[in-house]
């Protein structure tokens, strides 16, 4: 749709799909297959201020009469050497019937952009809220302090809202294992196999920050997704950390 890339290096593909979060998410709609990424309606805040009665309404047609999310997609956000996670608003379960809810909340995410705000670049999408949450969370698909391959998921499979992981909000449970060995995840969380494994085949990336929510239907919801800021000095090779591996292997089962 008119965008396009010149590819000079590895991550050119990854750079390019992964820009703002409601681009990253309107990219990656029309191509995963393993997951669903919710519509949204996305502007920036410049085209807010001048257009905001027919984004208001094209909002209420794309979202009538249902609970509605308003985000951030800031340009500061994230990036490959940054994560911003956190620094910015969202605001849940807006009335999409309300006019004055809907702008409330736009106008709260703006504020929070603070006084750097670029109007032209950064900019506001609204998704419909996820219903029926059974599992929502986390995961991480490289050791963040290593940059190893382990998947870590943290996830709530208690509360049924998709915002506890990242709010901090209750105890969680989490789940580790070999990127090789994704099989041995719980049962609950096997379906995140394939959606990992697309993923990263569509991006060429492999170090990913994925928030997701699985509703009682069994349906995946991509949330939002960033990539992982390494710390690339203190990574193994993958030599190094293969030897390290086995030695580990080798001693705990001389130790059984």
């Amino acid at each position: 749709k008119g965008d396009w890339l010149k590819r000079d290096d590895d991550l050119s593909i990854s750079r390019f799909v992964m820009s703002s979060k409601g681009k990253t998410l309107e990219r990656l709609q029309r191509i995963v297959k393993s997951a669903n990424i919710l519509d949204q309606v996305r502007c920036t805040v410049v085209k807010w201020r001048e257009t905001q009665d027919n984004l208001i309404s094209k909002i209420q047609d794309s979202f009538p009469n249902q609970p509605i999310i308003v985000r951030s997609s800031s340009i500061a956000e994230d990036s490959f050497t940054e994560s911003k996670a956190g620094h910015f608003e969202s605001i849940l379960n807006v009335d999409s019937s309300s006019v004055s809810s809907i702008v409330d909340a736009v106008q709260e995410v703006i504020v929070n952009f603070g006084d750097d705000t670029i109007e032209e670049k950064d900019e506001i999408f609204i998704q419909p809220m996820v219903q029926n949450i059974a599992i929502s969370g986390v995961l991480f698909t490289k050791d963040i302090k290593t940059g190893a391959d382990y998947v870590l998921i943290n996830y709530d499979d208690r509360s049924g809202r998709s915002d506890t992981v990242t709010s901090g909000d209750s105890i969680l449970s989490s789940a580790i294992a070999f990127k090789e060995r994704l099989d041995l995840l719980p049962d609950k969380l096997l379906p995140l196999k394939d959606v990992i494994i697309e993923i990263e085949r569509v991006l060429d990336f492999d170090a990913l920050d994925i928030e997701f929510a699985i509703s009682r239907d069994g349906k995946i919801n991509i949330l939002q997704l960033r990539p992982i800021t390494l710390d690339h000095s203190k990574r193994f090779s993958d030599e190094q950390f293969s030897d390290l591996l086995s030695t580990a292997r080798k001693q705990f089962l001389e130790l059984q």
